[in-house]
């Protein structure tokens, strides 16, 4: 049987070019973004996972091949925002798209510590290391992840409660100066994300942020961003070699939806080397990508992948060559530096900004917590918000833990309880959460065992295992049918057994709120200079206060926008809203291979490379030459400056007032797209609007 899904899929693929899901219309000082409002949910994902041959090609693209493929090439320095339907017309940026060029980084004071933390993480010790910590704490990890590493706060999915906790090289930060690099590149993210991205801290975000006690480490100023992760792959090693699952298309589906990641480029090539692209497939989008750059996008809304690294495929001389920056001398490394494809990406992990009492592994209320942060009035302030955010569950485990250790008025009269211990602890707040959490998770797991023992189930370690032990036991490998079954079982069960949970956790009974100065004085903390009692601000403890008991409809509406916006996080072929599974549509596919391959050197423009001039000497080998010209001297402009007597003289990096502009866009490489062909695909064929997010995290 033939889904409707699968209806749609042929459609697409039989269209002579493809229909865009977002049109780009030009703005004052930006472009904007605009969904087909016809499109379903289910078509947006299908064409978001189409993607056109030519993204595979080593070199710089032309317009005519973009064009031939509804391809728009990002310019960068400029944002894409979106337009929303009126009723969406709310405050609050969403889904806004902004490439920031060394230029542009220089000129907002960031470039000088960008490339401080590229020349550390480049160092020719710094990845043997990485690899080597990581190898030490799981023996399998460089088979699974391969060259990837979180850093920073990360999210076990398989371990609950306490699935928020330090990746294992944070926890070793001092063998790698983990610390400075992840304060610093954090830094560097929430700073430009602030300086670029209109409104950020609007539409209920910032209430947001005090009423759920977000987990926004290392500055602070830091509202935006939680976690870091690094992808490393030496140039001679293949992309999907080195990063495993996150070398191909997805998105991020553990993203806060509303926030934004940060994509810093920081890779190391020769000259023969093509960085390749970065896609962003929904948008119909590509960017090539150049030195040292940040990339702002929201990675849970849009599919992105790379493409194109390798070895240039055309001559030295060719204009489809990527062109240094004016700045390239100040990206300097040391001989020894090996040739590396890096990316530190820097994103808003959802679970950390929305985080849960039960989430947070109890290492966060110790000094390993307090490690993560600027201060220790940082980390006091937010575990207080965390305790005002859940204070009815929270209350709940220690009064259960106080009626064990026969405490007077635990179980008996809550009012009471409570008032003692904010009376009689002092400085407490962290022993006392540390105290919550161990006896909370050690209840849950009995209650997780005895409901798995009272079903007759047992979840097997992994399908190879089960496998395994049945061989061992001269038994048939399972069939695939009961196989199928019983992992449907197990995941019920662990379903079933963390719903039960989930509901409990919905029923503990609200509590009368004390006073600001109560919860301060709970989580009061010795000053290490005067030896004194320093207590969290009266402004913070006020404001958790006030926006953690009353609605944010303001958050709400910002969750709508994204979900207009949302085009699915993957393509699955189970069976679903879709009706019957699909057996024809693939994880991704490449369409279009006989795509315009020559390249006119009279006529062609090239978006990547906008100094060139097509037919400025009325040659191809002219041309080249001249375009190798333009970009010689440009370059050689930003690292000379002419002195009075002919002598050239070193132009030192000094922030702003030393800036020398890139070569403007030409104007036609812009590519304000019009709207595409019609589509072939029957409106009449409409499944729900949105679907449900995926809860699992990427990592």
């Amino acid at each position: 049987m033939v889904s409707s899904r699968d209806s749609i899929f042929k459609a697409i693929e039989a269209e002579a070019k493809p229909k865009r899901i977002f049109v780009i219309k030009n703005g004052e000082g930006k472009f904007i973004l605009v969904r087909d409002p016809d499109m379903t949910q289910v078509e947006r994902k299908l064409r978001s996972t189409r993607m056109p041959m030519l993204l595979q090609e080593n070199h710089l693209t032309t317009k005519r091949q973009l064009e031939e493929d509804d391809l728009v090439e990002l310019v960068p320095n400029i944002l894409y925002e979106v337009e929303f339907p009126s009723e969406l017309g709310v405050p609050g940026e969403v889904g806004s798209v902004i490439k920031l060029t060394m230029e542009r980084l220089q000129e907002l004071g960031l470039l000088k510590e960008y490339l401080e933390v590229r020349a550390e993480l480049l160092h020719k010790d710094k990845l043997p290391l990485l690899a080597k910590i990581s190898q030490e704490e799981d023996s399998s990890y460089k088979k699974l992840v391969g060259t990837v590493y979180q850093t920073s706060l990360t999210r076990n999915p398989k371990s609950d409660p306490g699935s928020l906790h330090l990746s294992s090289l944070q926890r070793r930060q001092d063998e790698w100066n983990g610390k400075s690099i992840n304060e610093r590149l954090m830094k560097l993210v929430s700073k430009a994300t602030r300086m670029v991205i209109p409104n950020i801290r609007g539409g209920g975000r910032e209430e947001r942020w005090h009423a759920v006690a977000s987990m926004t480490p290392y500055w602070d100023d830091n509202h935006e961003t939680s976690s870091i992760q690094l992808n490393y792959t030496p140039q001679a090693t293949s992309v999907n070699d080195a990063l495993k699952k996150f070398a191909v298309g997805h998105t991020d589906s553990g993203d806060d939806p509303t926030g934004y990641s940060g994509l810093c480029g920081m890779s190391h090539f020769d000259e023969s080397h093509f960085a390749g692209r970065f896609n962003l497939t929904p948008l119909g989008m590509t960017t090539t990508v150049g030195k040292c750059e940040l990339l702002l996008f929201p990675a849970k809304l849009w599919l992105h992948c790379s493409s194109g690294s390798g070895t240039y495929d055309v001559s030295p001389n060719d204009p489809r060559r990527l062109q240094p920056s004016p700045l390239d001398h100040l990206t300097k490394l040391p001989a020894d530096t090996p040739f590396m494809r890096l990316n530190a990406v820097v994103f808003p992990n959802r679970r950390c900004l929305n985080p849960t009492w039960r989430q947070i592994h109890g290492e966060l209320w110790t000094e390993k917590g307090r490690s993560i942060y600027p201060s220790t009035a940082a980390h006091q302030e937010w575990m207080m918000r965390i305790w005002i955010a859940n204070e009815a569950e929270i209350t709940h485990w220690l009064e259960k833990l106080a009626a064990e250790e026969e405490c007077p008025d635990a179980g008996k009269d809550t009012v009471a309880f409570r008032i003692s211990f904010f009376r009689d602890h002092e400085a407490c707040g962290p022993a006392l959460l540390s105290k919550a959490t161990e006896f909370m998770t050690k209840a849950f797991r009995s209650q997780l065992e005895q409901w798995k023992a009272g079903n007759n189930l047992r979840a097997k370690a992994s399908d190879e295992q089960a496998e395994k032990d049945a061989r061992d036991a001269g038994l048939d490998c399972e069939d695939a049918e009961v196989k199928a079954q019983r992992i449907k079982k197990e995941k019920a069960a662990n379903s079933k057994a963390r719903m039960a949970y989930s509901a409990q956790s919905h029923i503990f009974p609200p509590v009368e709120r004390a006073l600001a100065n109560d919860y301060r004085r709970l989580f009061a903390w010795l000053d290490e200079n005067t030896g004194k009692l320093r207590y969290p601000s009266e402004e913070c403890t006020t404001k958790t206060l006030e926006w953690c008991d009353k609605p944010n409809d303001e958050f709400k509406n910002l969750l709508k926008k994204a979900e207009y916006l949302d085009c699915g996080s993957r393509v699955s072929n189970a069976g679903g809203a879709g009706g019957a599974g699909s057996l024809i549509i693939p994880k991704v596919t490449w369409f279009n291979p006989d795509f315009h391959k020559e390249f006119d050197p009279l006529t062609d423009t090239i978006p990547g490379n906008p100094s060139w001039q097509p037919g400025a000497l009325g040659g191809e080998e002219a041309d080249h030459k001249d375009s190798n010209e333009t970009r010689k001297w440009s370059h050689e402009q930003a690292v000379w400056e002419q002195g009075g007597n002919g002598v050239f003289r070193d132009v030192e990096y000094t922030g702003v007032d030393d800036y020398w502009s890139a070569a403007g866009v030409d104007e036609e490489s812009n590519q304000i797209v019009q709207s595409g062909e019609g589509s072939m695909i029957s409106q009449a064929q409409h499944f729900a609007e949105y679907e449900p997010w995926l809860q699992e995290d990427y990592d």
